[in-house]
This record gives structure tokens, sequence and C-alpha cells, in this order.
């Protein structure tokens, strides 16, 4: 999933490609890329924008799941 996060003080965002995870964790924003994790302070975060497709749970996930099950 790609991530766009715009800080408040920054003048462009900063854009995460291949990115696994996305949480908050007490006051931090928490970013997964493979074997790296990273950490910003949430009163430093201004947005934060991801496309909404096919990842697990999303409705269209779920339809080919049910499509598999379905065929098998």
């Amino acid at each position: 999933m790609e991530v766009r996060v715009i800080f408040m003080d920054a003048t462009a965002e900063k854009v995460f490609k291949n990115v696994d995870n996305i949480y908050t964790k007490g006051g931090l924003l928490v970013i997964r890329e493979g074997d790296w994790l990273y950490k910003y302070p949430l009163e430093h975060i201004f947005s934060i924008v991801h496309k909404h497709g096919d990842h697990w749970g999303s409705r269209a996930w779920k339809k080919k799941e049910y499509t598999k099950q379905k065929d098998a």
C-alpha cells in the first residue's frame, strides 16, 4: 500500500511506497515497511492519505475470497 504523510512544517509530502501496516501507538504514528518501523509524533502530522483498494478486509478482497471458496 502507498501512504502519503503531510507534516505540519513540511513543504512536501513524504511518500512510503510499500507499507505493510500503519497504526498509532501512544502518541506516535507507526509505519511498517518490511523490517523497518518509522515512528512519528502525531502532533507533527497534518494529514495522511492512502488508496483504499483490495487490501485484507476490504469489500473487494472479501468478494475475491468468497469467489475462491465458492469455486473450490
